[in-house]
């Protein structure tokens, strides 16, 4: 596993989806529940509940999908691609 970089990427350009289970576990998320008859919705992006220093507000109770991204190791990381093609500088992706 590949350290983050909080460059905040993945919080502002993939869409997380949340589940009732996640509601459960963080009840901010129900807000974005808004059809009632679905097991599963989308947060919009960016994450709502990214900060201006690129940290999650709700990091302890945060949504299953987002408990299982991988920075640096995802392949929908942003750094990840961006070491790839040899471009990562942490300054400049903020």
């Amino acid at each position: 596993m590949s350290e983050c970089k909080r460059c905040g990427q993945c919080c502002r350009t993939l869409w997380a989806q949340i589940t009732r289970r996640d509601i459960r576990r963080e009840p901010k998320l129900q807000q974005y529940a808004n059809e009632a008859d679905r097991d599963w919705w989308l947060l919009p992006t960016p994450c709502p509940f990214l900060t201006e220093e690129g940290l999650c507000s709700i990091y302890k109770t945060r949504p299953t999908e987002c408990r299982g991204f991988e920075a640096g190791v995802d392949e929908r990381c942003y750094m990840k691609k961006a070491r790839e093609m040899g471009v990562f500088n942490p300054v400049t992706i903020r």
